[in-house]
């Protein structure tokens, strides 16, 4: 039989590995006859060898619908990439060859169920909705996408197992199987990435997850100067119309250090060729405390939060925090499920954590909550090669504090656009992870008949992700509203107000207002689908406003089509006006266009057009093209047609040069350009810097990398600065060599605290970095300059022997020898080899004692010849040998 002469060769190959030689020696062919027909001549030869066990060779049970004469097995290795090579049974007859089913799903770890009494197998292949049904009793096949017949000879039934042609495997899974008898093994050829693969690749992930928290060598102090620091951003945009002289605009932005504190002056005005005026100005200094009573006061123009956002003059008394909170709280997630099930913990979409449930299922996860909203997905997988997915996500709103703290702000001023008189102290606490209350008392100048307002505001999250809030103030507005957000990211939020008669607080004599708002997304195939809908209501003693929009978009690989349906409905007395809109539009990426333009990418066309329902006529249309090029500029094409009104081209051109920033457009009639960039003065490295984006407001880290030849870790005007030393942060920011040892770190966040790491690697691979890692808080219109100390490494040869009572000396291995620097008390140790020799190298200069463990020493009962040995770097080369330790044991 041939399945027979299979076997017997592949258990020959496995007890008899001297003799592979020999079997290599055969002329195989990938034909099953030809293979067999020749190993039947040899048969007995291949008896002589080993004879085999005739447990490995069952009798197959018909039990199939089907039947054949002859059935025969035969061990398989089924091979899947670098991750699977199992040995299984698989059957011959009738020149076809079948394979375990349901050992195979279990090998590549495909979900699966099993009914072999009604002959039906069901699961879902790698994802969850990617579900599929084997139903050998009406022979049928189906899934998602698609559904076939099941021939009577694709598959035989057993009381264990179904086994099925390879062909099926391939029509329901889409994998091939290359069948090799020359090692007798089944290869899995498949595009997809199989379960049994993706489980290996998340083992390998594991590894990469780092959970602990960064404790920087060295924390930059934060010093107080008094002058300090330059920032100067302008903007100058010029307008030319035929026919009407030139018109220009500018803004002048200041910012620096003043006093200690961070200063800032705005100033915007116009002019033409007759007049010139100042539009507007703005100034603010701020001083920063580091207390938990106060930790700012500003004074100039700020912004108002008091029960209606204003702009005002005066100061500002704080003890939140200036550095912007980012977690909110640990939040602890403890739950049951198989026992030694492996559980990873994705937040925001990234493998963030991983763990193994205990004996009774049972695992926890401590998840630290962020400000905004924070996606949590919990995939379980099982032993056995089940997966179970759960998805939940939390949001925390910016009003929300951490349970046990409390916050005041007290303001006092001058509203900018009327100059009366404003006065506000708010107090917030955090009841807890869930609660936060606010209770604030404002007055108001020349706001009759009433001029002190108290008001509470409160915040609450119900689960955890829908968030409630209830203001009320008395006399000026109470409001409520709702705010749910779906791990699908649909939303819904709703906002009703209701006024009292307050010039301030409700400047429109509004009575109620009431806002509905609907979002959500849906994923089809390759087609991403968007839907909102907003309905607003708005009541005042006269007139009655509702607003109504639907939009409705979708996004494709090749284009991204938009419908939008607005409606207007005005009742004034007996009056009534409505007006609908019907507006659609479509972006087409070209990206044909970025193959052939080699300087162009991101090339697209916009078609917009605009229907006027209630006239029951077009209105407008307009046709964009869009590009950009080489990368830092960009070019907008704009065709816009205005029915009943005329119609015209606009050209729209940005370009970014290195140190300057230039917009321009141009219409039929009008010239339209403006340019803006910053200049910065760095006092500590006495250096200009001009760049084409706002700084004023920003900060900056100069980095300066330097051969600490005295150990003071500050730079020293006869050091050597190294240039090709770096260092980078994990936050994005922009980068730039500001000079000879020196790099630059700017537009990061002000009042942030930033953690460096040092690049260790350069070329001359005896400077070794003093910190890897620096921490510092930055402040705002500040370069701060942080010296980053290197040294040449000293390497240290020594050795450990014991006198013995004959005068002759032995080696000891594992013997502790202890260096502690005289400088700062750090010690580390190294320990003997099993020659008595001992090797250090890196080693930062400094004055060192180097002396034996004091507690092995004791418990060999010895004392150490020397007893200690004070190094200091001054003395020696950059390499120290011979520091020898001689042990005698005490009589």
């Amino acid at each position: 039989m041939i399945i027979k002469d299979v076997f017997i060769i592949s258990i020959f190959l496995l007890l008899f590995e001297p003799a592979l030689s020999w079997a290599n020696n055969f002329s195989i062919s990938n034909n099953p006859h030809q293979i067999f027909n020749g190993l039947k001549e040899n048969r007995d030869t291949i008896k002589n060898f080993s004879k085999p066990d005739s447990s490995l060779t069952k009798p197959v049970l018909n039990t199939s619908d089907n039947y054949f004469d002859e059935r025969e097995e035969a061990y398989f290795y089924l091979i899947y990439k670098d991750v699977l090579r199992s040995r299984i049974i698989t059957l011959y007859t009738n020149n076809s060859f079948y394979i375990p089913l349901l050992e195979l799903l279990k090998l590549l770890e495909i979900n699966f169920n099993t009914n072999l009494n009604e002959k039906i197998i069901t699961g879902f292949f790698i994802e969850e909705d990617s579900t599929y049904t084997f139903n050998f009793t009406k022979l049928t096949y189906q899934d998602k996408h698609k559904s076939f017949i099941i021939a009577n000879d694709d598959f035989i039934f057993t009381p264990l197992e179904i086994y099925i042609k390879p062909e099926l495997l391939k029509k329901a899974f889409n994998i091939s199987t290359s069948i090799n008898l020359n090692d007798l093994s089944i290869n899995l050829i498949t595009e997809k990435n199989l379960p049994i693969l993706m489980r290996v690749k998340r083992e390998t992930l594991y590894k990469y997850i780092s959970k602990e928290t960064i404790v920087p060598d060295f924390y930059y102090p934060l010093t107080k100067k008094y002058f300090y620091g330059l920032l100067f951003d302008y903007f100058i945009s010029s307008n030319f119309t035929k026919g009407l002289p030139a018109f220009y605009n500018y803004n002048i932005g200041v910012g620096g250090i003043v006093l200690g504190g961070t200063t800032e002056i705005n100033l915007n005005g116009s002019l033409n060729q007759k007049y010139h005026s100042i539009n507007d100005y703005t100034y603010n200094w701020s001083y920063v405390f580091n207390k938990k009573s106060i930790t700012q006061i500003s004074l100039g123009t700020n912004e108002y939060n008091g029960l209606q956002q204003s702009i005002f003059n005066g100061i500002k008394i704080t003890n939140e925090p200036v550095e912007p909170r980012k977690n909110f709280y640990n939040y602890v997630i403890s739950n049951y499920c198989g026992p030694n099930w492996t559980v990873e913990l994705y937040v925001n979409n990234k493998l963030t954590d991983v763990t193994k449930a205990d004996a009774n299922g049972f695992f926890n996860f401590n998840i630290p909550l962020q400000y905004g909203t924070t996606f949590i997905h919990l995939k379980y997988y099982s032993p056995e090669g089940k997966y179970i997915t759960t998805r939940r996500l939390f949001q925390i709103p910016i009003r929300f504090i951490p349970p046990g703290e409390f916050n005041y702000t007290i303001n006092i001023g001058r509203i900018t656009y009327n100059n009366n008189l404003v006065g506000n102290i708010l107090g917030t606490y955090g009841i807890t992870e869930s609660i936060t209350n606010s209770i604030g008392i404002e007055f108001l100048e020349n706001n009759s008949p009433k001029k002190f307002f108290l008001y509470n505001e409160f915040n609450a999250r119900l689960g955890s992700s829908n968030i409630f809030s209830f203001t009320l103030a008395p006399d000026a507005y109470y409001r409520i509203g709702f705010n749910t957000l779906f791990y699908s990211q649909t939303a819904i939020n709703i906002l009703a107000t209701k006024y009292y008669k307050s010039s301030f607080h409700n400047p429109f004599n509004i009575n109620e207002d009431f806002q509905f708002d609907f979002f959500s997304p849906l994923d089809f195939r390759n087609i991403s689908f968007g839907f909102g809908t907003i309905f607003k209501l708005q009541n005042s003693s006269d007139i009655k406003n509702k607003y109504f929009g639907l939009n409705i978009g979708a996004k494709t690989e090749y284009f991204n089509p938009s419908i939008s349906f607005k409606q207007y409905l005005t009742e004034y007395k007996n009056y009534t006006s409505k007006q609908s809109y019907l507006s659609s539009g479509i972006i087409i990426p070209l990206r044909f266009l970025d193959n052939i333009l080699r300087s162009t990418s991101a090339n697209l066309i916009n078609l917009q057009v605009n229907y006027d329902i209630s006239r029951n006529k077009f209105v407008q249309y307009n046709i964009t093209y869009s590009t950009e090029f080489f990368s830092q500029s960009r070019l907008e094409i704009i065709y816009n047609n205005v029915l009943n009104s005329g119609s015209y081209f606009q050209c729209g051109l940005v370009i970014n040069f290195p140190y300057i920033k230039n917009w321009s457009t141009i219409t039929n009639n009008n010239i339209f350009t403006n340019i803006y960039g910053s200049i910065a003065y760095d006092a500590e490295i006495n250096r200009y810097s001009f760049y084409n984006r706002s700084q004023v407001g920003k900060s900056s880290i100069i980095c300066r990398f330097f051969l600490d030849k005295n150990g003071n870790n500050k730079y020293d005007k006869d050091e050597t600065l190294i240039n090709d030393a770096e260092a980078f942060l994990e936050t994005p920011c922009s980068m730039e060599k500001a000079g000879d040892g020196i790099i630059k770190l700017r537009e990061l966040n002000p009042y942030t605290t930033y953690i460096i790491r040092v690049n260790e690697s350069i070329k001359n691979g005896f400077l070794i970095p003093a910190f890897k890692t620096i921490a510092i808080q930055t402040e705002p219109n500040t370069s701060k300059i942080i010296d980053i100390p290197f040294y040449e490494a000293t390497e240290i040869y020594g050795s450990v022997t014991l006198l013995l009572n004959d005068n002759s000396r032995k080696s000891l291995n594992g013997i502790k020898i202890v260096f502690e620097n005289l400088n700062d008390g750090y010690r580390f140790s190294t320990t003997t080899f099993s020659d008595g020799t001992f090797y250090l190298s890196g080693i930062k200069p400094s004055n060192y004692k180097i002396y034996i463990d004091p507690e092995q020493l004791k418990a060999l009962k010895c004392v150490s010849f020397p007893e200690n040995i004070i190094y200091n770097p001054g003395n020696y080369d950059n390499t120290l040998e011979n520091i020898n330790f001689e042990l005698k044991i005490i009589e």
